[in-house]
């Protein structure tokens, strides 16, 4: 006997591609296929894949696309977020490098947001986080110095998960916690 999944639209994270990156990092994200939304700037990486891209965020014109937003580059965030309140996606899963963190952290309040880049998976937050960790695992906090309750080496940077179990974090501001890949991940 097998199973049916029913997803509705807006239910899966949507997936905002922000820079190039490889086909293997997107790929599990798209099993729902969510809204996916590609920054000008990761196009032409984009567009190799062969998948449909729903929305494409550019400085100009580009005629290949249905839905093409136009974007000053001092206010792509706000349009971005724009969009995604518009289309009330408020979990979205951004395909970038780390030195995107700063700006996306500010809509943690409002989003849900997660990053990927090679190597690591970042979480932002807001007051509190917790969740089960392997031993092993490797955490860091940014920024530095969040409140941290566990069975986690904290002396050290990155931290270090020394037995299973789960690991709050707290902090007054927003914050992002990065999982580290392990290698053979």
């Amino acid at each position: 006997m097998s199973s049916h999944h029913f997803v509705k639209e807006g239910q899966e994270p949507a997936l905002v591609i922000l820079e190039p990156c490889s086909f293997s990092l997107a790929a599990p994200l798209l099993e729902w296929s969510p809204l996916v939304i590609v920054r000008d700037t990761a196009l032409e990486s984009v567009q190799s894949w062969g998948i449909k891209i729903d929305v494409v965020f550019a400085q100009e014109e580009i005629d290949s696309f249905d839905l093409v937003k136009h974007y000053a580059p001092e206010a792509f965030y706000e349009a971005l977020f724009a969009l995604l309140r518009e289309r009330r996606q408020f979990a979205i899963h951004v395909l970038a490098s780390g030195k995107q963190l700063a700006p996306l952290l500010s809509y943690a309040g409002e989003f849900s947001i997660t990053l990927t880049e090679a190597g690591s998976h970042y979480v932002a937050s807001t007051g509190s986080f917790s969740k089960w960790y392997p031993a092993g695992t490797t955490l860091r906090t940014h920024p530095v110095g969040i409140h941290t309750d566990g069975d986690v080496d904290v002396t050290t940077d990155p931290l270090y998960v020394r037995s299973p179990g789960i690991v709050k974090f707290s902090h007054e501001r927003p914050f992002w916690i990065e999982e580290q890949s392990r290698s053979g991940d």
